[in-house]
């Protein structure tokens, strides 16, 4: 899940990358970083990886062009015909999801079934950070013989029950926040502008693809994600607010 995460943060910006490089060795080496990233995560068989890259790209494309509806609607009369390009093992494991006879999944669902009744009881004030303060608590709220858990594996859980739900709501707010900035920067007509504006909408995919998994996982106990979510979601407004500046003063002089 681990490798799965910094996949998910890093593919949406070599697929921008591809899309926008000029010259051909540029593009080449894109098209590798994209496919080789690409086949990496599909052999994680993080699920909830996949779920969240494929909701990622979604918004990707849907920002790069408005005929994506188009293709989408195409593109989906090719589905029935996957298991005829994808390996079995590939499909087998998609399909699993929500199967509570995956064991896997039940292990999830009983320990999400514990935190919620945790969080009900810390709602207002939360336990405090730190991996072990849950580890310690969560053994009085185990349900279906899982007596021990490291986390809640999910994030909004895992906030709601270290912060509360203040907590949770501030993180609610930051990230919608985030989202409306890159959303409301405009694209210029100069290819380099394009292009900035591309790398923004990778870093907004990155994130929707990292809280879409957080659903079914929490991985922030690995301070090195942490700090690459933190990182991307920095990079990325930073450089949002340099192509609104330039569009800003664009518009000025003109």
């Amino acid at each position: 899940d681990l490798l799965a995460e910094y996949l998910i943060l890093t593919l949406p910006f070599a697929l921008a990358t591809l899309l926008t490089a000029r010259r051909p060795a540029s593009r080449l080496a894109a098209l590798i970083a994209t496919f080789t990233s690409a086949l990496c995560l599909i052999y994680t068989w993080s699920r909830g990886a996949w779920l969240g890259l494929i909701l990622a790209l979604l918004v990707f494309f849907l920002i790069y062009s408005r005929r994506t509806v188009t293709v989408l609607s195409f593109g989906l009369l090719g589905v029935p015909f996957l298991p005829l390009i994808l390996p079995s093992t590939v499909i087998t494991r998609f399909t699993s999801i929500g199967n509570l006879a995956d064991t896997s999944t039940a292990y999830r669902v009983h320990i999400w079934m514990g935190s919620l009744n945790m969080a009900r009881d810390v709602l207002l004030s939360g336990l405090g950070s730190g991996m072990g303060v849950f580890a310690a608590v969560y053994p009085q709220y185990s349900l279906g013989g899982i007596e021990a858990a490291p986390h809640s594996h999910n994030l909004y859980l895992q906030l709601v029950i270290e912060l509360g739900i203040f907590g949770l709501l501030a993180f609610i707010v930051a990230m919608a926040s985030f989202a409306r900035s890159v959303l409301s920067c405009r694209t210029c007509e100069t290819v380099r502008d394009r292009s900035q504006y591309l790398l923004t909408a990778a870093g907004l995919c990155a994130v929707i693809a990292f809280l879409a998994q957080g659903m079914t996982d929490y991985v922030w106990y690995n301070f090195r994600i942490y700090a690459m979510f933190w990182l991307v979601l920095g990079i990325t407004s930073a450089v949002t607010r340099i192509v609104t500046a330039e569009n800003a003063a664009e518009s000025y002089e003109i």
